[in-house]
């Protein structure tokens, strides 16, 4: 739902933050919403060259080991978003369930903003560099719709239970991701172990598994790659090949003198 802005005429226009917490958005504001919390997000997760994911082989990226996490919760909280956005006003009675996760929403892009800041600020010497700032305006957005969501008190509910639902909501809009990411973390640990240290048969079964994770991070990669510089056993170390070239795309033995040469 959107309107006009609210000052007439013959009143003073409000300020600038006022305008941008008034308890109705205008239509302008609900596109620049739908831009950088869903839009740019997505482009940022997609263009990624550095941060969560490195294609060109030049080492870990910067938070490639919570690649998982980043992605689930981008994706529920683009998800909530694109919900309270489309059925904003049937879903006023949940308004502080919304609240908490676009605050927790708001909290995580700003921490990942900050910890890519020297990224972004050396990225600005080319035009992909700008994305790097979007966590910013993301966390803007969402502390924004945050701040509407819970001024709604359509149940007449008393403070401390709207606050205590809205922490709630947050608590399982990011604890949901995390323990999803920390099941597949433990999973891809004893994975990795079994393969390495495990009889054939269970190498084995280990490695066709390993195979079907569409991502493994490269602290784990690495620990294939140097089982494979300790490995004797020929038959170990070709299946130590197929299962890294798998799961990473490239040929073990490359990345092993390349990791000599760095080393």
């Amino acid at each position: 739902m959107t309107q006009a802005p609210f000052y007439n005429l013959g009143t003073k226009k409000p300020g600038f933050w006022r305008r941008q917490f008034a308890p109705i958005p205008t239509r302008a504001q609900d596109e620049f919403d739908s831009i950088f919390a869903i839009v740019l997000p997505i482009l940022f997760l997609l263009l990624d060259p550095i941060v969560f994911k490195s294609p060109l082989m030049l080492g870990p990226a910067y938070l490639e080991d919570y690649q998982l996490l980043a992605y689930l919760f981008c994706s529920l909280e683009i998800g909530l978003f694109l919900t309270w956005r489309t059925f904003r006003l049937p879903l006023r009675r949940f308004s502080m369930v919304f609240a908490g996760a676009f605050f927790i929403g708001a909290i995580f892009s700003t921490v990942i903003g900050v910890l890519i800041l020297p990224f972004s600020v050396v990225g600005l010497i080319i035009i992909l560099g700008v994305l790097g700032f979007t966590p910013f305006v993301t966390a803007f957005v969402f502390l924004r719709n945050g701040v509407r969501a819970a001024r709604i008190n359509v149940n007449g509910a008393a403070l401390l239970s709207r606050l205590a639902g809205a922490a709630l909501s947050g608590v399982l809009a990011f604890g949901m991701p995390l323990a999803a990411h920390a099941k597949v973390e433990r999973d891809l640990s004893t994975l990795i172990q079994t393969l390495i240290s495990g009889k054939a048969p269970e190498a084995q079964a280990a490695a066709q598994r390993l195979k079907s994770y569409h991502h493994v991070s490269r602290r784990h990669s690495d620990e294939i790659l140097k089982a494979y510089g300790n490995e004797e056993n020929i038959g170990k170390r070709a299946m130590f090949d197929s299962t890294y070239k798998a799961i990473t795309g490239e040929d073990i033995e490359r990345a092993f003198r390349r990791n000599m040469i760095s080393n």
